[in-house]
């Protein structure tokens, strides 16, 4: 085996062949959300009724 020349790699991010990108920019809505925050017990669910299936 060559180690010297290497033409492919192990998938590590960045590196030298597929170097990082940036991100596109996300859009920023023109409405502004408004509203409250309030605390509340949410109520348990049983998901795992005992009908037969």
């Amino acid at each position: 085996m060559n180690f010297m020349h290497r033409d492919e790699e192990v998938d590590y991010f960045p590196s030298r062949y597929d170097p990082a990108r940036h991100a596109e920019r996300f859009p920023i809505p023109p409405a502004i959300c408004s509203g409250r925050r309030e605390k509340c017990i949410i109520e348990k669910e049983n998901n795992f009724k005992s009908d037969p299936g």
